[in-house]
């Protein structure tokens, strides 16, 4: 549900977010711009976001929502961004538990710590860990020479000399020139189009992908979102392509899926039909008769297209924006209501662009499916891709997709207690998926060996190898996962991911050598007894596709040589 999910790197997962937030920071970095991290720590809804407190337990901190943080930090990220909210009764801006004692005391960060836009509520929160007040400073302003404000001041400092800012700044604050040149290249278009592409995620597919120009000649798409345009208001709802809050950019040149998906089926000679009309356009609440009538007149003229097309495409979006979270887990426009009547006349694809979590309750019904998380201003040309093979799908959800709304956790009021713990999507033994962590389906099949685990030559504790062989008749890219069971640990959860690995682009009946690598970290829990992290001699380390496409498992006395 949350408004800023789609701006996140770490999906629900902190292993996840530890592997991604390094890149990240250093990709940044290295064009001579500091990364920033946010929002530290526990703001995971916009309700509220001013004023809810978030109780959290030392386990769940340290274990779920920490390791990004930790991961970043040791990348040399210059400084991090406090949040909002409370964390357990205090101001994430001022609290020294939470800034002091364990970001730059047990994390060891060195950089500053900088308020989110008018989130410090006093002068003390000088002394709580805040080193730079913003966007002015309101409280800041008469700090003295005192030991405290030296030392903010010698943080501020040390990322700017670490980052060399002094002798190449880059740019002339405020940089309005640079902030305002456009960055289109051909070859920046090029990489637009190539990362939206892979990070499309196949959930499903009876064999109607990737299409073939023998057997479609004509194709319909369908749905308002399908021409969608991008919206040039920062601060709007957000968009199919971007969401709306301070994290959007505006691309006033989007490629939508109709133009993409058209351009593409006229290389194949497939005729393309399309009604992309919004069932919400010019209708309000006031006028309930109208929004039938326009509804129904709309889906009545989608069907009549779907009745003379060999295959339908419909494009399914929800948009979210920052201050507020998502009302719901449905799909705007009416749009489930289209797949549901389009998908009992014609073989339909759904194309899902959505900012995080939806629900799918025509997936049975349906020929395939497909997700893609906001993949900006050339996701057209990105869907056109895999949808005629160009391109083979290869994405992993970062999420589970629930098959309803029962159990999750919704954004509170007041006081946010995280009584699920380390519990939430593929780690709680109670949620129900529509498709699991870690899915994503390709063109092709592979084969996993049984793995071999070992330490004897090993660059960290322990090291899993093990080939992958695609089995099928097209080339494609597999993501081996490792999911890791602690048998000892009585409050963890059942598995938890601590190791994947993307393979290359295998041809038919080709393979390749996959060696995962476990360190002490990847081999341990957090006891919020002792304060510390536990290092566990009792591991299971499952080996799959997905958290639940697991195929084999070795355990301890597989390992050959030494104990784990």
């Amino acid at each position: 549900y949350g408004g800023r999910n789609w701006e996140y790197l770490s999906g629900e997962d902190p292993y996840l977010g530890s592997r991604l937030a390094p890149a990240f920071v250093t990709g940044v970095q290295s064009q001579g711009v500091m990364a920033t991290v946010k929002h530290f720590a526990f703001n995971e809804q916009e309700t509220k976001r001013k004023s809810e407190n978030s109780v959290v337990r030392e386990k769940t901190a340290w274990e779920l929502y920490y390791p990004p943080f930790e991961a970043a930090l040791a990348a040399g990220a210059g400084s991090v961004m406090c949040a909002y909210n409370s964390v357990n009764g205090y101001p994430a801006c001022g609290s020294r538990e939470l800034l002091v004692d364990t970001l730059k005391g047990r994390m060891g960060f060195e950089g500053f710590v900088v308020s989110d836009w008018g989130a410090v509520t006093g002068a003390d929160a000088l002394d709580g860990g805040v080193d730079m007040e913003q966007p002015a400073d309101v409280y800041f302003r008469n700090a003295t020479d005192s030991p405290v404000a030296r030392e903010a001041a010698r943080r501020v400092l040390t990322s700017i000399f670490h980052m060399r800012l002094d002798e190449h700044p880059g740019c002339e604050l405020p940089c309005s020139k640079e902030r305002a040149s456009n960055q289109r290249t051909a070859d920046h278009m090029e990489l637009a189009h190539g990362a939206a592409a892979n990070g499309i995620v196949l959930l499903q597919n009876q064999g109607v992908l990737p299409l073939k120009p023998g057997s479609v000649q004509t194709l319909a798409v369908l749905g308002a979102a399908a021409e969608a345009r991008d919206t040039m208001n920062t601060w709007g709802p957000g968009s199919p392509y971007s969401g709306g809050g301070s994290g959007h950019v505006p691309a006033p040149d989007v490629v939508s899926p109709l133009e993409g998906i058209r351009r593409r089926a006229a290389k194949a000679n497939i005729k393309v039909i399309a009604d992309t009309t919004s069932t919400n356009h010019g209708v309000t609440a006031l006028d309930p008769a109208e929004v039938v009538s326009r509804r129904l007149s709309s889906l009545e003229k989608a069907l009549d297209l779907a009745r003379e097309a060999d295959v339908v495409v419909v494009v399914g979006a929800t948009t979210a924006t920052e201050s507020r979270d998502r009302p719901s887990l449905s799909l705007d426009d009416n749009a489930d209501d289209l797949i549901m009547a389009v998908s009992k006349l014609k073989p339909t694809i759904v194309l899902l662009e959505v900012p995080g979590a939806i629900l799918t309750p025509w997936r049975d019904q349906t020929a395939a499916i497909a997700c893609l998380f906001y993949g900006g201003e050339r996701t057209g040309d990105a869907w056109a891709s895999v949808l005629f093979g160009d391109i083979a799908p290869s994405g992993k959800l970062p999420i589970m997709l629930p098959s309803s709304e029962t159990g999750l956790v919704t954004p509170g009021l007041g006081t946010v207690v995280y009584d699920e713990g380390i519990r939430t999507s593929y780690r709680s033994p109670t949620a129900h998926a529509a498709y699991p962590f870690g899915h994503g389906l390709t063109y092709t099949a592979f084969e996993f060996s049984r793995p071999r685990a070992y330490t004897k030559g090993c660059e960290a504790m322990v090291c899993v190898s093990l080939r992958v062989t695609n089995i099928g008749v097209f080339a494609g890219r597999e993501v081996v996962q490792a999911y890791l069971y602690f048998p000892d640990d009585t409050n963890g959860a059942a598995k938890m991911l601590r190791g994947f690995q993307k393979t290359s682009l295998l041809n038919p009946g080709a393979g390749e050598d996959v060696i995962l690598n476990f360190s002490q970290r990847d081999l341990s829990t957090y006891d919020g007894v002792a304060h510390a992290w536990q290092r566990h001699e009792n591991v299971v380390i499952f080996i799959g596709s997905s958290s639940v496409d697991l195929r084999n498992a070795v355990t301890q006395k597989d390992v050959d040589s030494e104990s784990f």
